[in-house]
């Protein structure tokens, strides 16, 4: 259909509907629906015809028109070309003999599924040929040995990574990251197409038999969950690596791929080797206990033998990153920087030297340094969808959301469905109250990983946003049946809070704690709510929300929110000269949730005419209104004053 509609186009007007100077922008162009249109070309069609054509060239093949819809819109329009004879017989002969060909030509292409239907394997072929999401799944353990467990994880890890870059480079295809596939709870092929979108899902199982390892690989369509290929051979289970680039070879002849090599193993020592497969299938479950202590030591065991491994300091470092992500705990910080030190040391040139430090630089809140080590590197690898990524939370950072935007956009011109992008596209315009924009961004995910919470929480918050307050609740208790957080919880305990049902808030609020005690934000929302209703521990735990924000501040000093929600905090348990201080730093830049924390902090200190001016400021740059003006937390207004204040 989208084939036949360029055609039409180009047929009519004499230029393609796509024409970018470069093969990329062209792509883009399509990726994004940007074909011209032919209303604004002197053709003389009629208008059905013409919006018949521009219909063939949407993105969405759902948006196109069906087969039936389109058959009857060529038999009318031949109708309407006959018995109008104002513009059919002003054509010249040779024309009407094209026009006449072209019609029937169409017909043909139409009605040829209906007449020679094709066979399954050519349905299967044609599956292959037009996959563009990969996953990669750890292949069933038969034997339910530990150590063939780890090596089938290592192994999902070192395809997806390998996979991708053939995917990228050379075949226009997208491998999902293992550590986004590792994040699932149930490693199937339904839950990693229905969260990720997966098109092709490569999995199957390994038997261990003595010095041989037998491998069944299976290419898998995402959506039904049928078996397009399968393949059965065997490997040495002592060789790791060739038994690695056996599987890839495997891998790359089923998915039709041109023929590649893995990169080297990057050691001579098998030993060495062994640790570190052994250390990255325990990253694939980092969630699980001990997980990532276990590949933090084995790396270590790899460096012990090998004191120039550097895919081994790579991957350590990753690791360390990890163990911060989960604890919040600074020390593990110390430890990724001391080993890209390290790194730096052996190979000083190496790029995944600057591709680390600018992790550190963003986790630190340096994102001026974090920025210019990007663009360096975008500079000589424009293609690479994760730099523009990295590039535009840098610019988040430093409060410059037009090049954020810009930033996002050039990865989803190259990676169009990555959900991760997409996921923080949405949260950028929602940060900087372009609802509508988050909306329609947050559905867009939604049409491609319709499982995927985040999109539903993402979709709650924009239309909270708007003031939709049924749309927002429908959303945040979906998501969280989809996949229970923290985050979720904290959602909709808000909106029983904003109802005035505070018991209920409180049990949502504690349920977000039991899953992440380290989350100030819930440990706010709680107090808020304890507050409200003269609970004995009010205090007690706004000095804990107090307390974990300070703590996220004092990593990242851009953290703007943490800052200013410090402020209020401290407000609220009284410590005056502390949340003055900080609410000093606040500047011009900061959005409206930040100067409602502010307002809110200024008025807890009783300095009514600050808090009113910082609250005027959060409207104005797109904090809801009637939420800022119905908030039962305001210490020295009610409701029908701030009202009449804010209208004024």
């Amino acid at each position: 259909m989208f084939a036949l509609g360029a055609v039409l186009f180009e047929l009519f007007s004499g230029e393609k509907a796509f024409d970018g100077k470069s093969l990329d922008v062209i792509k883009a162009q399509i990726t994004t629906g940007e074909a011209k249109n032919l209303a604004d070309k002197d053709t003389q069609l009629p208008e059905t015809l013409i919006t018949l054509i521009q219909n063939l060239l949407v993105v969405e093949p759902s948006k196109r028109p069906v087969l039936s819809d389109l058959i009857d819109a060529f038999t009318d329009l031949n109708d309407a070309l006959v018995q109008k004879p104002n513009w059919w017989q002003r054509r010249a002969p040779w024309q009407k003999v094209s026009l006449s060909a072209m019609f029937l030509g169409v017909m043909a292409i139409l009605l040829q599924p209906i007449l020679f239907p094709p066979s399954n394997q050519q349905i299967l072929e044609k599956r292959i040929s037009e996959n563009k999401r990969i996953a990669v799944l750890p292949l069933q353990n038969i034997n339910d040995d530990p150590q063939v467990q780890l090596f089938s994880q290592g192994l999902a890890v070192t395809l997806s990574t390998e996979l991708g870059k053939v995917g990228r480079e050379k075949a226009n295809s997208w491998v999902i990251p293992s550590a986004e596939v590792a994040k699932l709870k149930k490693l199937t092929v339904d839950d990693v197409h229905k969260r990720y979108g997966a098109d092709l899902v490569l999995t199957g199982s390994i038997q261990h038999l003595g010095s041989q390892r037998l491998i069944n690989l299976e290419l898998i369509d995402g959506a039904s969950g049928v078996a397009l290929k399968q393949q059965q051979f065997k490997v040495n289970a002592k060789d790791l690596f060739a038994s690695n680039q056996a599987v890839f070879d495997e891998a790359i002849t089923m998915l039709k791929w041109p023929k590649s090599n893995m990169a080297s193993k990057g050691t001579e020592f098998d030993g060495a080797y062994k640790h570190y497969i052994a250390a990255i299938g325990y990253t694939f479950r980092s969630d699980q206990k001990n997980y990532i202590d276990n590949a933090i030591e084995q790396f270590k065991q790899a460096i012990d033998l090998d004191k120039y491994y550097v895919d081994a300091y790579v991957d350590l470092a990753y690791a360390y990153l990890n163990k911060f992500h989960d604890t919040k705990s600074e020390q593990w910080l110390l430890h990724y920087e001391q080993t890209i030190n390290q790194l730096a040391k052996i190979e000083p040139t190496h790029i995944q030297v600057r591709y680390l430090s600018h992790t550190l630089a963003l986790r630190r809140g340096e994102a001026e340094k974090a920025s210019k080590l990007l663009k360096a590197l975008v500079n000589e690898n424009h293609e690479n969808e994760y730099l523009h990524f990295e590039l535009a939370r840098a610019y988040q950072q430093l409060k410059e959301n037009a090049l954020a935007e810009e930033s996002y956009k050039a990865a989803l011109k190259i990676v169009p469905n990555h959900w991760k992008v997409l996921n923080q596209l949405g949260r950028l315009y929602y940060r900087t109250a372009q609802y509508d924009k988050a909306i329609a961004t947050y559905q867009r995910l939604v049409s491609i990983t319709p499982k995927n919470s985040n999109a539903y929480i993402g979709l709650s918050a924009s239309f909270y946003g708007k003031g939709d307050l049924q749309s927002a609740l429908s959303y945040a208790k979906e998501g969280n049946t989809l996949n229970p957080t923290a985050a979720g919880y904290s959602n909709i305990g808000g909106f029983h809070f904003i109802l005035g049902q505070y018991s209920e808030a409180i049990a949502a609020y504690k349920m977000s704690i039991a899953i992440d005690k380290q989350n100030y934000v819930s440990w706010g929302n709680l107090a808020d709510s304890y507050w409200l209703t003269k609970h004995p521990d009010t205090s007690s735990t706004y000095k804990q929300a107090a307390d974990l924000a300070e703590k996220v501040f004092s990593i990242n000093k851009q953290n703007s929110r943490a800052k200013l929600a410090w402020a209020y905090y401290k407000a609220r348990i009284g410590e005056s000269a502390d949340a003055l201080q900080i609410l000093a730093s606040l500047s011009h830049r900061e959005n409206a949730t930040e100067f409602y924390l502010a307002a809110q902090a200024y008025d807890a200190l009783d300095d009514n005419k600050r808090a009113l001016i910082k609250l005027k400021l959060a409207i104005a740059k797109g904090y809801p209104k009637e939420e800022a003006i119905t908030s039962p937390l305001w210490k020295n207004w009610n409701e029908r004053e701030l009202r009449s204040i804010i209208v004024d």
